[in-house]
């Protein structure tokens, strides 16, 4: 997940982890907050008038490269080094990358 404005990425395992993650459903998304999944498809966050949150899938992908670079600013937020140097073969490894930062 990438928060408008915000370096730092959350990881989010699987749809039923979103779907039970009481703390993602009572977070109030800014209208540019995203949703990427490891195809690079992208999802808007919407609140709902009565305080509920659902995902609406976009007719556009986050490219390659794009994650990647999410991924790099996401490491120099935590810290870590070298990130200029880190790359990924698909998206859903560079996602997956995010789980373990000694990957980045």
């Amino acid at each position: 997940m990438h928060y408008h404005g915000q370096a730092e990425l959350a990881l989010i395992a699987d749809q039923s982890t979103w779907e039970s993650g009481e703390y993602l459903q009572a977070i109030r998304y800014h209208a540019s907050d995203a949703l990427i999944d490891a195809e690079g498809s992208l999802y808007q966050i919407l609140n709902t008038a009565n305080g509920e949150v659902s995902l609406q899938r976009l007719n556009k992908k986050a490219s390659l490269q794009a994650v990647i670079e999410m991924v790099r600013a996401h490491a120099a937020e935590l810290g870590a080094c070298c990130v200029a140097k880190f790359s990924a073969t698909s998206i859903q490894e560079a996602i997956s990358s995010i789980a373990n930062s000694a990957d980045v």
